[in-house]
């Protein structure tokens, strides 16, 4: 936990410093990923996240109604994103959907490829829980196109949805081999890539539990707390 509890003390830092001085657009983006990295590595954690994610979309929103630059732009975009990540994380599919949108609607207006990549994921997520098998096919499908023009780091991930998607027994497309086939192509661009979150997730599709775990421990990822999307 130690690299986790020297990145809550940046935050804070960063958060305390982004106030002093009024820069908003930095303070939004601090928030954010503070809230984000709550998801995944703090157990009893939501309701903070939840708090700082929406403080940074209410700061975004105030900026955008002056200032529409790209730069303003890829911050809400993300910002949205992951508030649908914590939606997600609640089990309230229908506000995750609308956050999702909102931040895909906004990422195309900033031509931000590699969020539209992982949007497409999260909202696969979600086809996926539904047990809605043909959209999540065609998301996940296009987000793998996507992620090998404008995002590789993205890629393991959506190969893992996929992989699930024809692991699912109620799937009418249900076929363990097909799934194989994905986990094993994720473990190998997870490696490539040198990311070890991915490489962690894959081999524990793929029944290494153990060495996956070990993985887990390493880079201070509780994979138990959360069910939000690609990492941002």
């Amino acid at each position: 936990m130690g690299r986790t509890a020297d990145s809550f003390t940046m935050f804070r830092l960063a958060e305390k410093r982004a106030r002093a001085l009024g820069e908003h657009l930095v303070l939004a983006d601090v928030l954010r990923k503070w809230g984000y990295l709550l998801l995944h590595t703090e157990k009893g954690s939501l309701e903070r996240a939840r708090i700082l994610i929406d403080e940074s979309v209410i700061v975004i929103t105030r900026i955008l109604r002056e200032d529409n630059s790209r730069e303003v732009l890829i911050v809400a975009a993300n910002c949205y994103a992951s508030l649908g990540n914590y939606f997600h994380t609640e089990g309230n599919l229908s506000e995750a959907k609308r956050a999702y949108r909102r931040a895909m609607e906004i990422a195309q207006d900033a031509q931000f490829k590699e969020r539209e990549v992982t949007i497409l994921g999260d909202l696969a997520r979600i086809a996926l829980d539904e047990k809605s098998w043909r959209v999540a096919r065609e998301l996940l499908r296009e987000a793998c196109d996507r992620a090998e023009q404008y995002y590789q780091y993205a890629l393991p991930a959506q190969l893992v949805r996929l992989g699930r998607l024809y692991n699912t027994p109620e799937n009418p497309e249900y076929d363990p081999n097909v799934a194989n086939e994905y986990f094993q192509k994720s473990l190998r661009v997870a490696r490539q890539g040198g990311w070890k979150r991915e490489e962690a997730d894959a081999l524990q599709e793929l029944g290494m539990q153990e060495k996956a775990d070990e993985i887990y421990r390493s880079i201070g990822y509780d994979r138990h707390l959360t069910t939000a999307g690609t990492p941002s």
